[in-house]
């Protein structure tokens, strides 16, 4: 009997994990949107426009977003770019084509830099968008 009664404890437990596990593992939030490659549209950029970008991700729902931009030039300098909250296109398309404001830089090589910071209800997320390369001249 007490041999019995330590297999239903051993298996008791067993199930516990497995449920904790599971429901744990079936309610971690994924991210809103998952980037895969930006392309520059409109590279080289005349000096003083604005870069216009295709940028590929699956999106997955919306949630608010705030982004943080810079441009490197070819020397490694950093300028910012500005910064802007936007809703980040429509859940179920594969691109959104979105402009930065560039106007400011100078004649040049640089790869723009996009961290995104979405406020979802459950958590929030920062994602790096992958960079871009474009020429302003």
């Amino acid at each position: 009997m007490r041999r019995i009664a330590d297999w239903a404890t051993v298996l008791l437990l067993l199930v516990l994990v497995i449920a904790t596990s599971y429901q744990f593992w079936e309610h971690t939030p994924s991210p809103p949107a998952v980037f895969t490659r930006v392309e520059a549209m409109n590279s080289p950029v005349p000096q003083g426009h604005w870069l216009d970008v295709r940028i590929y991700r699956e999106k997955t729902r919306d949630c608010p977003v705030e982004s943080i931009r810079w441009a490197m030039d070819q020397n490694g300098r950093v300028t910012d770019v500005p910064d802007a909250a936007w809703s980040g296109g429509p859940v179920g398309t594969d691109y959104l084509d979105f402009s930065y404001d560039v106007r400011h830089l100078d004649a040049g090589s640089y790869e723009l830099g996009v961290i995104l910071i979405y406020r979802c209800p459950d958590r929030v997320y920062r994602i790096d968008q992958p960079p871009v390369r474009f020429i302003v001249q």
